[in-house]
Parts: structure tokens; sequence; C-alpha cells
């Protein structure tokens, strides 16, 4: 039996906010660049260039690693197939947000931006992996009493 933090009935709320990242993300695919950094002036400080795009990174990891502990939290499923999960909900999302910047004035859809998107989402899910490794060790040291 899992020992949740939310009553049971409330077990979904985990997806609430992986859900809202995929609805920010979309928002943000179907603004014009001069409305994102008209709207978000802080988007300009984030480096970008052709060769490397960390606002992809930036976007899809944490959606990535949220997704995966949504899954955690509310499923049976093993810690390696919710990081499944997390990589191809935040891929996919990232591919059907690069299509829908395709009917954008002023936008381009890119394969190269959805790698990047799978890249940002592979670092989510490996960060996610390490800290859950590491806090359910930090935790059954707790339990078996031991100091940190």
């Amino acid at each position: 039996m899992k020992k949740y933090l939310l009553p049971e009935k409330f077990i979904y709320l985990w997806w609430l906010i992986p859900i809202s990242l995929i609805g920010f993300n979309f928002w943000l695919s179907g603004l014009s660049w001069e409305e994102i950094r008209e709207g978000l002036s802080w988007v300009r400080n984030i480096p970008q260039s052709t060769n490397f795009k960390l606002r992809h990174i930036l976007q899809y990891g944490p959606l990535a690693a949220l997704t995966a502990h949504a899954c955690r939290r509310t499923t049976r499923l093993s810690l390696n197939q919710c990081l499944i999960v997390g990589l191809i909900v935040s891929s996919l999302s990232g591919a059907f947000e690069e299509l829908h910047q395709s009917f954008i004035p002023g936008r381009i859809a890119a394969v190269k931006d959805i790698g990047f998107n799978v890249v940002g989402a592979a670092v989510g899910v490996v960060l996610y992996y390490f800290f859950s490794n590491w806090h359910l060790k930090r935790s059954s040291r707790a339990n078996k009493g031991v100091q940190l």
C-alpha cells in the first residue's frame, strides 16, 4: 500500500502541475517571438544558439521529471516505467508543440528543436532518477535511526 501525502480522493492532483506545464508550453508555442519577448522579457536572458538551445531543455526537463513523479505517486508502475512515461509524455508534448508552431506566423518548427526537447526530457528523467534514489537511501537511513 502506498503512502500518500494527499487524501486518496485527491491523489490525481499530482498531475495538475505537469498538465499545467503542457498547457503553458502549448500557449507559448502559439505566440510570435515578438509577443514572447515583449510579454516574457526574462526569456531573452536564457542563452540560445542554433547549436545549443537551453530553453528547450529548461522547458522539457522539468516537465519530464514532474510527469515521472506524478506517475510514481498515482500508479503502481516501477520507477523505471514512470521514467519512460515521463520521457514519452514530455517528448510527445514537445513534438506536438513544434507542429503547432508551424502554423504560427513568425515561428518556425524544426526537427532539431524536437531533438532538444527529447534531450531536455532525458535530462529531466535522469535527474529525477538520481533524486529518487538519493531520497530513498536518505529515508531508509532515517528509518533505521542513522543520523545524517
